[in-house]
């Protein structure tokens, strides 16, 4: 059956128009014809695809369409097509590929309009190429050596037929990732390729099975009306000497075209079909092999996820973080500072929790027990590359154009409130960008503030009760809230009548906010902060960041127990104001057990982890001074729990105390 999405990437008279000019069908199919060889523009293939799921809707719905010159036109091109398409198997696939041949009915249809003879010998090509698919089909079934030939011409025919939920494409995946060899004669090839990443949006699911990852040349051409290769030629020729933020067709190599699909170009695709050593480090260009494109084309299948979900009335990280970059819209920002956006910080993320549930499944599931203890390292090196991507969060540095370095989210807000203020068409974009998207209604107040109110109405922070790590930008907007328009919440919960369940939502944004910075310090912990031992000595801690070293960030990690510092008072804070508030809640609404949400334990525990982090962070030497600040506010609180971890703060920053002598739980 036809793909709407694929038709509705295009506009019904984009259809008519291709359809009524012979010529321009040509262009399009001797494009198609050389895709391997020659390969063309994103929009001339992804039109090419939707064009036979278009005829076919045609056919099923409107039986007046098979008397129109556009059905006639259609008839001749796509006969070019299959005359001209040889692949290397020297075989003719486009009919046994095509749509509009997936079913007897439409089958019949359109071999009902030639002549007998041609009839006969179509049909006669076309099961020819059937007993090919089957006889390659036994060989990957039954696990005997497939040629190089074959891994091509099966290649062509799963890439250019999309059946992503055919056992034989499964099949296929499965082969490539555990039946090739470094010295065996199956080699690198666009059709293999191509088959290949096709494959990835069933792997990835969450509402993307029906992406398209196709192989181009590389340019993007999303702003340009025309699909023809001449016409982006000529455009390409003019825009000679442009900077390529300037043109419209742009060399981006690999890119998601908005929601429609995703184009790599073919000279990105030189790569190893036996090695894995992009597994080795959580953001590489410099290792290129099946496991490598597989992360890039996740990350970007990810970018499609998050477009999907801004619309969402529910808040959620992956939404916002989209519709943020899409406030702020500044390119060269996003040009400098593109590994720190958390859009981008998601995208790798997901990119590893998908990898690795793809090896378990293609790889794990299969393998021997020679082959298991290898694919086990293989999933312990994603887990490692996903804490890697999640620690990111912790040395979150922009870089302006003055070379300042400046606090991600907060310089976000800052650059908002300001815009708002002194920019009308910013204050006008803004005001349909609220009514377009439901969670910016909920964070945002028409004038443009957040609204301290939020963390009462619902909890942001996570999608449960118990699910603490999924909303990472409501923990961003939650302590933007706690520290910036801390004192208006305050009011609020001093003045209004509040529910029992505001104040549960109230403690719990509150807790998964500071949790949140422990869980980021926790993983940037295990991920870099080594321990080693001389004999005789204590245990000294040393850094690690060779996992960093292909990832863009402005943060000098000389400074890193610095950044430990910054962590730990943040975390100190959200808890003393968590204190704070409890103390409030208690004397405002007696009735409420506050405490039941705000489980003392908590905050204990997790102030006790963060300065310990920053104790092996600082080799066991934490100054008074550096954080009396904190340890003041405690004690002046008056709150036994604050006093508490203010008096043994006290003790072991005291010099005669044995500085091995940590906190413990």
């Amino acid at each position: 059956m036809y793909n709407e999405k694929y038709i509705n990437d295009f506009e019904e008279k984009k259809y008519l128009d291709y359809l009524g000019n012979r010529w321009a069908l040509k262009e399009i199919a001797d494009s198609y014809i050389n895709q391997y060889s020659n390969p063309t523009y994103d929009c001339t293939i992804a039109f090419k695809e939707s064009l036979d799921h278009y005829i076919l809707k045609q056919i099923k719905t409107n039986p007046d369409f098979l008397k129109t010159q556009y059905f006639k036109n259609y008839l001749a091109y796509i006969n070019y097509t299959f005359s001209k398409r040889i692949n290397s198997a020297n075989t003719q696939l486009e009919y046994n590929t095509n749509i509009i041949f997936s079913d007897s009915i439409t089958k019949n249809i359109i071999l009902s309009y030639y002549n007998d003879t041609t009839r006969n010998k179509l049909i006669e090509i076309i099961e020819e190429n059937e007993n090919r698919i089957k006889y390659v089909s036994d060989k990957l079934f039954s696990g005997k050596k497939v040629s190089q030939l074959e891994m091509d011409f099966i290649g062509d025919y799963l890439y250019t037929k999309k059946d992503l939920n055919s056992a034989l494409y499964h099949k296929y995946i499965e082969y490539l990732l555990n039946n090739i060899k470094g010295d065996d004669q199956i080699n690198n090839s666009p059709q293999i390729i191509a088959a290949y990443i096709a494959y990835l949006p069933k792997v990835f699911g969450d509402g993307c099975e029906h992406s398209r990852i196709l192989l181009t040349n590389g340019y993007s051409s999303s702003k340009v009306s025309s699909i023809l290769p001449s016409v982006l030629n000529d455009i390409i020729k003019k825009e000679t000497g442009k900077s390529n933020s300037d043109r419209t067709v742009k060399n981006l190599k690999l890119y998601s075209c908005g929601d429609k699909y995703i184009s790599i170009s073919k000279k990105e695709l030189y790569l190893s079909l036996s090695s894995d050593k992009s597994l080795d480090i959580s953001r590489t260009t410099n290792f290129k092999d099946l496991y490598w494109i597989s992360m890039v084309c996740f990350h970007e299948l990810t970018h499609q996820y998050q477009n999907r979900q801004m619309r969402n009335k529910k808040f959620n990280s992956s939404g916002f973080s989209i519709i943020l970059k899409m406030l702020i819209n500044n390119k060269n920002d996003y040009d400098n500072n593109h590994d720190s956006y958390e859009m981008e910080i998601e995208a790798d993320e997901i990119s590893w929790k998908k990898m690795y549930d793809f090896i378990v499944k293609y790889r794990l599931r299969n393998s021997n027990a020679e082959k298991r203890e290898y694919i086990i390292e293989q999933l312990k090196k994603c887990q490692k590359n996903q804490k890697s991507v999640y620690a990111r969060r912790t040395f979150l540095t922009r870089q302006d154009d003055n070379n300042q370095e400046l606090s991600f989210f907060q310089n976000d807000m800052s650059f908002i409130k300001n815009n708002l203020k002194n920019n009308s068409d910013f204050f006008n974009g803004f005001k349909k960008a609220r009514k377009l998207y439901p969670m910016l209604q909920k964070v945002f107040t028409e004038s443009g503030e957040i609204d301290p109110t939020l963390l009462l109405k619902e909890n942001i922070t996570s999608t449960d009760r118990y699910e603490i790590d999924n909303n990472i930008m409501g923990s961003e907007i939650a302590t933007y809230i706690l520290t910036s328009n801390y004192d208006s919440l305050k009011e609020h919960i001093i003045q209004d009548n509040l529910t029992e369940s505001q104040i549960q939502n109230l403690m719990l944004n509150i807790y998964n906010s500071y949790h949140l910075e422990k869980m980021y310090v926790e993983a940037l912990s295990q991920v870099t902060l080594q321990k080693f031992q001389k004999e005789d000595e204590d245990i000294k801690y040393y850094f690690d960041f060779k996992t960093y070293e292909d990832t863009t960030h402005h943060f000098n990690f000389n400074n890193i127990r610095d950044k430990y510092l910054e962590k730990f008072k943040s975390v100190a804070f959200l808890v003393y104001k968590e204190r704070e508030l409890i103390n409030i809640i208690k004397r405002r609404y007696p009735n409420y057990n506050v405490e039941n949400y705000a489980n003392q334990k908590y905050a204990i525990w997790n102030y006790y982890d963060m300065f310990n982090y920053l104790y092996k962070a600082s080799n066991g030497v934490i100054e008074l001074s550096e954080i009396e600040d904190i340890v003041n506010k405690f004690e002046v609180m008056g709150d036994s729990i604050l006093t508490e971890l203010a008096s043994k703060t006290r003790e072991i920053t005291t010099p005669t105390i044995n500085l091995n002598s940590k906190f413990n739980r």
